[in-house]
């Protein structure tokens, strides 16, 4: 799906508060930009390596895991269609409402695609979990249940937000039959460079690696990845006051009528209003420079739908004011 994801700041151009994505604004990543300031002369002259090894070494040896079992990725995005590239013509299901691209790149690839039904999964040749879940903000608890009781199902579990989750996660199972998809691009706000990885079986990944493109992951990502890796993985964001916020926002939406909040156990959450999302948010971005995500597009998802993600205190505090505002003139 090229159109139709959330951060379209390109048809707002007078945005203030950017709600639409997953990227948290008061993210500190000076330092890395700092230093990626200083080696662009050095790292735009040449071509980067075809696959990024040395990254993908210096993350494994972070990870505790050989370079065999790493996959650097130009966001999580192009892990995904390797994925399903990789498996092409595969039974396979998800676990929905979730992120649209899993079941276009599985579209694209002949996937023969089937209904979620937790008593099927063992007739299914691949299942995508995400966790916490995009649009939702839930954890999948019984992930780790589900990849043990079913070893002849490929479990793709993408964990592009595991930084910002508010409980912890299971650990990563290291069998055949699982992969785990992660992004770097969330966590340091660095979404232009687009920097992912997936861990998973070395004969896993071995297939997938024969898929790749040469040069897919520019030399400037492969610097931000290496700088992020050598100052082991550092800390940009208070969490915890993060997590208050996004309680208090959630708490403050809720409260207006007809809004219907979805429980969330990270920074953003699933919202159901009772007006057409695609109005919602244009009227907010031309009338109050805010911008939400338009969530109908999601499978299974209503035209009233809408997803946002915690911002500063002072943002959110204008976005309840915005949608106090709309439901006024909706009354009127």
């Amino acid at each position: 799906m090229v159109n139709g994801h959330g951060d379209d700041l390109h048809k707002y151009p007078h945005v203030k508060a950017n709600f639409s994505s997953n990227v948290y604004s008061d993210t500190d990543n000076r330092p890395l930009l700092q230093h990626l300031e200083q080696c662009i002369p050095s790292v735009l002259g040449s071509y980067p390596e075809p696959e990024p090894y040395t990254l993908q070494a210096e993350l494994a040896q972070h990870l505790g895991l050989s370079p065999d079992e790493v996959l650097v990725t130009n966001g999580a995005t192009e892990a995904i269609y390797l994925i399903a590239q990789a498996f092409p013509s595969t039974r396979t299901s998800f676990v929905e409402p979730t992120f649209c691209e899993y079941r276009d790149a599985s579209l694209i690839m002949g996937h023969s695609i089937v209904d979620f039904d937790a008593r099927l999964i063992g007739s299914l040749q691949m299942l995508w979990l995400c966790s916490p879940n995009n649009p939702t903000g839930q954890i999948v608890e019984k992930e780790a249940d589900w990849i043990r009781e079913y070893p002849n199902t490929l479990f793709v579990i993408d964990r592009s937000y595991e930084y910002f989750s508010q409980k912890n996660l299971t650990d990563e199972l290291r069998t055949h039959n699982a992969i785990y998809i992660h992004s770097l691009t969330k966590r340091y706000r660095i979404p232009g460079l687009r920097l992912g990885y997936i861990t998973g079986h070395t004969e896993t990944l071995e297939r997938i690696r024969a898929v790749r493109q040469p040069w897919s992951v520019n030399a400037l990502a492969i610097e931000a990845g290496r700088w992020i890796v050598h100052n082991r993985l550092p800390e940009t964001i208070d969490r915890t006051r993060l997590w208050e916020e996004t309680d208090r926002l959630a708490r403050a939406i809720s409260l207006i009528e007809g809004y219907e909040v979805t429980r969330t156990d990270t920074h953003f959450m699933l919202i159901r209003t009772p007006h057409r999302a695609n109005l919602l948010k244009k009227w907010l971005a031309r009338q109050h420079h805010l911008l939400v995500r338009d969530a109908s597009n999601f499978h299974t998802l209503t035209p009233n739908h809408i997803r946002i993600a915690t911002q500063t205190r002072e943002e959110n505090d204008c976005l309840i004011r915005g949608l106090r505002a709309y439901q006024g003139k909706a009354l009127g």
